[in-house]
């Protein structure tokens, strides 16, 4: 169980888990058709004890990879799928369960192929043809239905894919909640009910769409809505509270909806469910998918439960708390002062009284005036949503002063360009100085962060704070922004670009040291701030080392910027790696205003230094900068000539003046001379088949 557990980087977004190649191995045995149902049972077994986690990789999706009814991920027909679900049925029925309903829930889905075998040729089976995915889901219909039995939450979800079925699966569903009917609470019965009516109003609300039952299909399902209905309101009353609302017999037009229609409707749906006592009313809006409608209109019907449903503001459900704040809402339209009124009344509900309010002048003034525990708990919690242009610093300021740096962040960055750009750095350096909100409750953290650094660039701001944010964002910002001031720095202090060299390369190894000293030299810096230091130092392609404010440096100053790193690099016993960090470090893609590469300074340097190790590792990387290429298949090796005769024209160029500089790009041009004939061969060996 340990292989499950998982490690975060520094921002908690980032994930790994020793349990991945685990699974890969299992994909790749599932190909084998001796193997699979054996390795469908293991990762059954392996799905059944998954303690669960962010990343992706887990053995129910593997599994369901593996038997997918549309592409399988294994050796599968329509026999041997059924087969292996039946065994594992018998072995693991609770992920046997989890794996039927997600075969059909990812049946329309794309996917991700997994890696097939390395070493044997066990074949991939060709893409099913629909008469055997509906086969597939009416053998999964009849599985479903009966291992349902008199589970509610059971007898729920099959409902929720009731639509996937043909007509035959869609009655093994209604038999098996029928049969099940007289063992079910009442409670039980809404939920299965609440499912169903979901579903139906679905193809309802869309009777148009191709993917619609049409309604000859949809009748049995609502004859047993109509005959199942328990007191206290329809199972369709559920429906009128959702984001797109449906009734039958109520039309509201989508493009163009009858609010006032709605309106009554919502309230008659609520005064039924009164008929059975304000916990009827509860039930709705947790049924609901937009409960603070349920507490809109129960505000518009009566005052009499207004204490009680308020209660729900803290301490209650996502849906009990949403209507609560609907109720509270609509009475603040309905009453000027009921707010600070009701805020005086119930003191241990204030702060979650205040946040149903709009954010204006006049609540932030009630907010100052609250006692602080209560003013603290408001800022805590509060969603800074619709927040006013002139309110917006305000609000950040108070943020930060209650550790939300992260929400602070995220609303800052949506003020306008004139917005206080000290406030910013403020936000922005908050969570490097103290712990802050978990980082999972921002919204686009990566891009909050990333507009206020532009934000901050464009004004001028110093590049050494700019630098220092950049390498503490660094892992948040990785794949979406370039660290331009941090480049800017490496260029202009040598000693920066060591310290980031220093994460990366432990000190060279005494010649007397063992290989235990050697492996425990090796492991000081976390992988994290390797990979951190490492990303860095491998998307720095301009400005060239010794440059200052990012123009062309002098030939002195390259001298200078490379000398100091050599002396502080063999200062801290890592010469050895001094022609690696170098050669990438000068192989910058500036070129002079002709285009010839590498630059004049970067040449007068190579041939001061005299270094053959370093022009070889600057030669290798300028080959990796070309990164991956794609060509026709029998293209063969053109674009290899044309780098080829592009590196000779060079070396033609400047072989003169700078030996060292035409014998390294000679040596490019036999090096893409060699692989352009080893892509013709390619192309040849295609063409022969």
């Amino acid at each position: 169980m340990s292989l499950f557990a998982e490690t975060s980087d520094d921002f908690g977004l980032g994930r790994s888990s020793d349990h991945s190649p685990l699974l890969w191995a299992l994909e790749s045995l599932a190909w084998s058709p001796a193997l699979l149902s054996r390795v469908a049972v293991v990762l059954g077994r392996l799905a059944d004890r998954d303690p669960g986690g962010r990343l992706a990789n887990r053995p129910s999706a593997s599994l369901a990879a593996a038997l997918h009814l549309r592409i399988p991920q294994g050796a599968v027909d329509a026999t041997t799928r059924i087969a292996a679900l039946d065994a594992i049925r018998t072995a693991v029925p609770q992920a046997a369960w989890r794996l039927a309903l997600d075969l059909v829930r990812h049946v329309d889905r794309g996917m991700i192929l997994v890696n097939g075998p390395k070493f044997r040729d066990w074949p991939r089976p060709p893409r099913a043809a629909l008469n055997d995915i509906v086969d597939a889901l009416d053998a999964l219909a009849t599985r479903i239905a009966d291992d349902a039995d008199t589970n509610p939450d059971r007898l729920a979800a099959a409902f929720a894919l009731v639509d996937r079925f043909r007509e035959p699966g869609r009655h093994a569903l209604l038999d098996a909640a029928e049969t099940a009917w007289p063992d079910l609470q009442e409670e039980a019965r809404r939920t299965v009910l609440a499912s169903l009516a979901e579903r139906v109003a679905k193809h309802r609300r869309y009777p148009d769409a191709g993917w619609a039952l049409p309604d000859q299909a949809l009748q049995p399902l609502e004859a047993f809505l109509d005959a199942h209905a328990l007191p206290g309101g329809h199972p369709d009353d559920a429906e009128l509270f959702s984001w797109l609302p449906f009734r039958r017999g109520l039309s509201l037009d989508r493009e163009d909806p009858d609010l006032e229609a709605l309106a009554s409707a919502r309230g008659e749906a609520v005064r039924r469910c009164l008929s059975d006592g304000l916990p009827a009313v509860l039930r709705l809006a947790e049924a609901s998918e937009n409960p603070a409608a349920v507490g809109d209109a129960l505000a518009s019907v009566t005052t009499d439960h207004d204490a009680a449903v308020l209660e729900h503001l803290a301490g209650s459900s996502q849906p009990l708390h949403a209507m609560a704040a609907g109720l509270a809402a609509r009475r603040q339209q309905q009453e000027a002062g009921w707010l600070a009124a009701t805020v005086t009344a119930r003191p241990a509900q204030a702060a979650a009284l205040c946040r149903t309010a709009a954010i204006d002048q006049a609540l932030l003034t009630l907010v100052d005036s609250l006692e602080p525990e209560t003013r603290d708990e408001f800022w805590r919690d509060m969603q800074p949503g619709g927040v006013p242009d002139d309110l917006t610093l305000t609000v950040v300021r108070r943020l930060l002063d209650n550790g939300r740096a992260w929400t602070a962040i995220h609303l800052i960055s949506h003020a306008g360009f004139g917005a206080d750009l000290d406030l910013a750095v403020q936000a922005l350096k908050a969570p490097t100085l103290a712990p802050t909100e978990d980082i999972s409750r921002a919204l686009s953290p990566e891009y909050a962060v990333g507009r206020l650094l532009d934000r901050l660039q464009e004004a001028g701001a110093d590049d050494t704070l700019l630098a220092s944010l950049e390498w503490f964002y660094q892992p948040l910002l990785d794949h979406s922004r370039r660290p331009a001031a941090l480049h800017r720095e490496l260029a202009r202090d040598p000693a920066t670009f060591v310290s980031l060299v220093s994460l990366m390369y432990p000190p060279d190894p005494a010649p007397d040291a063992d290989s235990a000293d050697r492996g425990a030299e090796d492991n000081a810096a976390s992988s994290q701030t390797f990979r951190a230091a490492w990303n860095i130092l491998r998307e720095w392609r301009t400005p060239l080392p010794g440059s200052v404010d990012g123009q062309l440096p002098t030939t002195e100053g390259m001298l200078r910027w490379v000398k100091s790193v050599r002396e502080m690099l063999t200062a801290s016993g890592r010469a050895r790696v001094l022609p690696v960090v170098l050669g990438d470090a000068l192989s910058g893609a500036v070129t002079d205003e002709d285009g010839t590469w590498p630059s004049e300074p970067v040449r007068d340097v190579l041939e001061v230094l005299g270094d053959t190790v370093l022009d070889e590792h600057l030669a290798v990387a300028r080959m990796n900068q070309r990164g991956v290429t794609t060509r026709g298949v029998y293209s063969g090796g053109a674009q290899e000539r044309t780098l080829a005769d592009q590196y000779s024209e060079a070396a033609a160029r400047v072989r003169g003046r700078w030996p060292r500089s035409g014998a390294l790009l000679d040596g490019l041009s036999r090096s893409y001379r060699d692989d352009g004939r080893r892509e013709d061969r390619a192309a040849e060996g295609q063409g022969d088949r």
